[in-house]
């Protein structure tokens, strides 16, 4: 009569070793993923220096881009979460500035390493970036002129100017670019003045970022 093989059967056992050894290599391949994702600032950074780097080449122009130590944090999400946002952290602060405009915009471009250099010589910690979303997509899809359009700005500048002070001009969301400053929630400085202002960006930055020494005294 044949004899029937037996097959050894080898038990696995899951040790401490073992379990310790794969979270350690799940939690090495985990962080490695996360720090090969660019964070927002850093996009961010991209996004503007590209832009800048850009409008230079196309216009022989030379203005400066942006360092990765710098005080912007852009204000993110669909149009009515960026105007909702924009007064959101206008509340949350004593002072807030926000520099509007967009990437397209060579003044826009130009000033945002003097608002950089500004902000850290006045030791403001944050500038938010809000971009003209809105109007420039709306000026590429040719809708400037539509009903739709100026009654959506209406109401964008209805909340962007609440609480806004007497002696400060209204802001215009269909303008820019712009330099805002807010205190406690509510606009108390605003660059679109008189086209026929004499004063310089260096100028009006100055202004801006003083007014915290200023109203504090």
């Amino acid at each position: 009569m044949a004899s029937k093989s037996r097959r050894n059967k080898v038990t696995f056992k899951w040790t401490k070793e073992l379990i310790f050894l794969i979270v350690f290599l799940v939690g090495m391949i985990t962080l490695t993923v996360v720090l090969a994702i660019p964070s927002n600032a850093k996009r961010n950074l991209t996004k503007y220096n590209e832009a800048i780097t850009q409008y230079n080449t196309d216009n022989s122009t030379s203005y400066s881009t942006i360092a990765a130590d710098n005080v912007f944090e852009e204000i993110s999400g669909g149009y009515d979460k960026q105007v909702s946002n924009t007064m959101k952290y206008a509340k949350e602060e004593e002072y807030t500035y926000v520099f509007y405009g967009a990437l397209k915009d060579g003044v826009f471009l130009e000033q945002l390493s003097q608002v950089n250099t500004y902000a850290k010589n006045y030791e403001v910690k944050k500038v938010y970036v809000f971009l003209a979303n809105y109007v420039t997509d709306s000026e590429t899809e040719g809708t400037t002129t539509t009903s739709t359009y100026d009654n959506q700005i209406k109401e964008y500048n209805k909340i962007l100017n609440e609480g806004r002070a007497a002696d400060c001009k209204e802001f215009d969301m269909s303008s820019y670019p712009a330099f805002l400053v807010y205190k406690n929630g509510g606009l108390i400085f605003n660059t679109q003045v008189d086209e026929k202002s004499e004063y310089t960006w260096s100028q009006y930055l100055n202004k801006a970022f003083g007014l915290q020494n200023k109203t504090s005294n």
